[in-house]
């Protein structure tokens, strides 16, 4: 359901280099050096989007609750909302995880 048809969170490519705030499921996380990939899915239509939180060296403690509530909220299946960048990478929409709450 990434990158098909309707877009999750009404975030279309146009709108690359935006902030965007959202609230959403966790669908699946990932992760690989100390970043985080979730998967959102947006509540409202079903529909996903990568995102990525990297390491923050800057703010290990910060940076390692906001991995901690990605990972809580998956496993409770409650929403979560994001503030992020919109950003395409490999041709694919993501959002840069900015904050986590």
């Amino acid at each position: 359901l990434i990158g098909r048809g309707a877009h999750a969170f009404g975030i279309t490519r146009s709108m690359r280099g935006e902030f965007v705030t959202v609230q959403a499921q966790v669908a699946m996380i990932s992760g690989g050096k100390g970043h985080v990939f979730p998967i959102l899915k947006d509540p409202s239509n079903q529909r996903a989007i990568k995102a990525v939180l990297f390491r923050n060296d800057e703010a290990p403690e910060e940076n390692r609750m906001q991995r901690e509530l990605l990972e809580a909220k998956r496993l409770d299946g409650t929403l979560v909302t994001i503030e992020g960048k919109v950003e395409v990478y490999n041709e694919e929409l993501e959002i840069i995880i900015g904050k986590v709450y």
